[in-house]
């Protein structure tokens, strides 16, 4: 209801669309029934909180009030829509503006003209767009029509300043970064007036039903005085103007048709500004207070009649001059009750409080700054407690010291990080070597300084050389070859299914290798620097080529791989298996298992190595009776892998950039969601993007993330779109772990316990806790048994 049918029609057709929906009251009883239907119960019921918090009690003190200051005394001029895309004739809404936004604009300029002199603080709060308008969400009214016009978007011709405000230079505060109706929203304008002590805001600008009379409002609900220059604020038609002038501003503003008439008040108040500066210094330094958790300590001299406060809450401040002050410790309430009793003290307090919200804030922000400034000094401290640890290892720990390493893994990390790993990880659970586990070098777990790698290569027994694509062209790689070469250290070759070498056998061995070690290159400078030359390095890669090679298939089965392992260990010098068949010790099939602990969800074929990594790191923190699921180890055939997600109690995503791209894993996801099942996102690399998916328009561009055959693989298996959004946000609703398979093993260690708590395993952890079998009975077996082997 409006205070006529004029003004009710007009809100209602006009002004609340630009951000509202304007339902019927039975369209809104029938949308609630509707909701009603459709609502998941709540597990927690909303509980009304009984009390305020100590925030909420000092905001309702230390409201901004604005009282015995002289009209204009701290003026702010805030100019609204000043852009090209609103004021220009080019601009894409600069047809929704009136034809006066010509004079607005002029008008403007003369104001802004007349008062460049004085202290008034003059601030614009440009509108500001991603490309995308991600941060609209889903626009309704004016900000629809924002985006649909392509306005405002940043680095763009039509969000730049209009050029009647460009001569102001540094003399116009600019706070970029308005996404709303209201320019509070968004951006620092309070903190900036909060800080000049501001009393009186006079608003310009476009659009007057829109932008300046939301403005207007806030501006007026926290306590400033509000004033608009009818003149210099332009509607979107004439007969808006008129309405909002004569009608709704004057409801929380004061509204004069005269651009002249607040440039005359200004520079009057600025004759007057000195005196009152100088009687607020004087009362500031009379009125000392600080801000400490939900009290307020206040220092008065002995004239505050203070002792009608409770006894309990005063103490003695000592001062060696006189008049002697009174600290007094007061809670919201005592200042209350204080203004009460004392009447004619409750302006000289109103007075203060904007000052007292001010100084509150700077106190957190001095607080936030001190906290920042000591974790910085923690971490230099951490930073150097670790430097000189490795210092003290490197010195500490020479080779002849540690023992002879049994093997030495090397390859080219960015290759083949996770396949070594999978190697260091299941040779140390297959080998034994006098009754403990010998000792495997993997760069990444023992490396504490990279001079020291070359004497670790010294060191080992037998140097394990993993074959990739680029693995005789890489530096270090070469010269721990040299180093092998030169000091009788057997090589043996792990060949990786799918790698080519890059070598032609029917050719000269020299001459293909010397092509590719040219004497400048970076490669050969690092070679010298360690004291090989070009002849060296052939040699070393020629012998290293002619070693023995055994075949490893890293994202194959678990079966095919013991098995090549079993046969890497045999060619180690005097080592006993612990277990004489692997196969059929560590691997479990489908058959064999009713229900799942963890079913691994992963990109297969990219990231199928760090799944089996995964795997083994989890089965030593799991119940005996909670087994890990993974597709290259487990599954017989395709049709039951939906049924196998449905009896797992647990789905971990290996995320790396197109795993949410690849159908399967949609699909498991999507089965995972209908079926309850608890998933648990990890990301496997640092370039994973999770804030693509938590975003709000994500479910409406969803579509565009999958190709042709993937939205035809959905269909047949009858997936909708809706479900694959519903499993999305089920999904990231768990914080996603971490798990980077070039950390070290400690590393690696930590981020599968912080995987493990992530997971529910209550019904498998009861199964396995009187069970012989449980973590707890194999660890405490583990120290009074000593290793069984065959």
């Amino acid at each position: 209801c409006a205070r006529t049918r004029f003004e009710q029609r007009y809100y209602l057709e006009e002004i609340f669309p630009l951000y509202a929906s304007v339902p019927t009251a039975d369209e809104v009883i029938q949308g609630v029934e509707e909701a009603e239907r459709n609502k998941v119960p709540e597990k927690q019921k909303y509980c009304e909180p009984d009390i305020l918090s100590p925030a909420h009690k000092v905001c309702e003190l230390l409201q901004a009030k604005v009282g015995g200051e002289t009209e204009f005394a701290r003026t702010a001029v805030l100019l609204v829509g000043y852009q090209k895309d609103f004021f220009w004739h080019a601009g894409a809404l600069h047809h929704i503006l009136s034809s006066s936004s010509a004079s607005v604009l002029e008008k403007t300029k003369e104001l802004l003209s007349d008062i460049k002199d004085t202290s008034v603080l003059i601030v614009t709060m440009p509108f500001q767009f991603s490309s995308s308008y991600a941060e609209l969400g889903e626009p309704k009214g004016f900000m629809q029509t924002i985006k649909e016009a392509g306005a405002f978007r940043t680095n763009t011709w039509g969000a730049e300043l209009v050029p009647e405000l460009a001569w102001l230079g540094d003399r116009m505060k600019v706070l970029p970064g308005m996404r709303t109706l209201n320019a509070f929203v968004g951006t620092y304008l309070e903190v900036l007036l909060r800080e000049a002590k501001i009393t009186d805001i006079v608003l310009c600008g476009a659009p007057a039903g829109v932008c300046v009379d939301s403005t207007g409002r806030a501006a007026h609900e926290r306590g400033f005085r509000v004033h608009i220059a009818d003149d210099c604020v332009c509607g979107k038609t004439e007969e808006e103007q008129n309405l909002y002038v004569t009608e709704i501003f004057p409801l929380y503003a004061k509204s004069v048709n005269s651009a002249e008439y607040f440039s005359g008040k200004i520079n009057m108040a600025e004759s007057d500004k000195d005196d009152t500066d100088a009687q607020l210094t004087s009362a500031t330094d009379a009125l000392y207070r600080t801000f400490t958790d939900d009290r307020l300590v206040w220092s008065r001299t002995t004239s505050l009649e203070s002792p009608e406060l409770s006894g309990d809450t005063a103490r003695s401040a000592p001062s060696c001059t006189r008049p002697r002050n009174i600290v007094k410790e007061m809670t919201v309430d005592d200042v209350k009750e204080w203004m009460r009793r004392h009447p004619n003290k409750t302006v000289e307090i109103k007075e203060f409080q904007e000052e007292i919200h001010i100084q509150i804030q700077h106190r957190l922000i001095e607080k936030a700054a001190q906290m920042q400034r000591r974790i910085s000094h923690m971490e230099s401290d951490s930073r150097s407690s670790s430097t000189r640890i490795r210092k003290c290892s490197t010195e500490q720990l020479r080779p002849e010291e540690r023992g002879a390493n049994l093997t030495f893994l090397s390859h080219v990390k960015k290759e083949a990080a996770s396949t070594a790993r999978l190697l260091k990880l299941m040779l140390k659970r297959l080998i034994r070597k006098d009754g403990a586990v010998p000792k495997i070098f993997l760069d990444s777990d023992d490396l504490l300084q990279l001079p020291m790698l070359l004497q670790q290569v010294e060191s080992c027994e037998i140097l394990t050389v993993v074959l990739t694509k680029s693995i005789f062209s890489r530096p270090w790689i070469i010269c721990e070859l040299c180093t092998a070469y030169k000091h009788s250290v057997p090589v043996l070759c792990v060949e990786i299914d799918g790698q080519d070498l890059g070598i032609d056998d029917s050719l000269a061995f020299e001459p293909q290798v010397s092509k590719r070690l040219q004497p400048d290159s970076d490669c050969m400078k690092t070679v010298k620097h360690n004291g090989f030359d070009t002849d060296d390095a052939v040699a070393a890669i020629k012998h290293a080529y002619q070693s023995p090679r055994l075949p490893f298939t890293p994202d194959g089965p678990s079966s095919v791989q013991w098995a090549q392992v079993r046969d890497i260990a045999m060619a180690m010098p005097g080592i006993q298996l612990d277990v004489d068949d692997p196969v059929a010790t560590f691997c479990r099939f489908e058959a064999q298992v009713g229900r799942w602990g963890v079913y691994l969800a992963h990109n297969r074929g990219v990231d199928t190595t760090t799944a089996h990594v995964v795997k083994l790191l989890l089965q030593k923190v799991l119940p005996e009776s909670a087994p890990v699921f993974l597709d290259t180890d487990n599954l017989s055939q395709m049709t039951t892998m939906m049924d196998i997600v449905r009896r797992s109690d647990n789905m971990v995503i290996l995320l790396s950039q197109e795993t949410l791209k690849r159908p399967y894993v949609v699909a498991e996801m999507v089965c995972a969601y209908k079926a309850g099942v608890h998933m648990v996102p990890v990301r496997v690399t640092n370039d994973f993007d999770i804030s693509k998916y938590v975003s709000e328009d994500f479910q409406y561009t969803l579509s565009e993330e999958f190709d042709e055959s993937a939205k035809t693989f959905f269909k047949d298996r009858k997936i909708s779109f809706s479900d694959i959004a519903k499993s999305f946000r089920k999904l990231f609703n768990v914080i996603a772990g971490m798990f980077l398979p070039s950390s070290s093993e400690k590393i690696m260690e930590s981020y599968i316990w912080e995987i493990r708590r992530r997971l529910h395993l209550a019904s498998f952890e009861t199964r396995d806790s009187e069970s012989e079998c449980s973590p707890a009975n194999r660890m405490r077996h583990a120290k009074t048994e000593p290793t069984s082997r065959v």
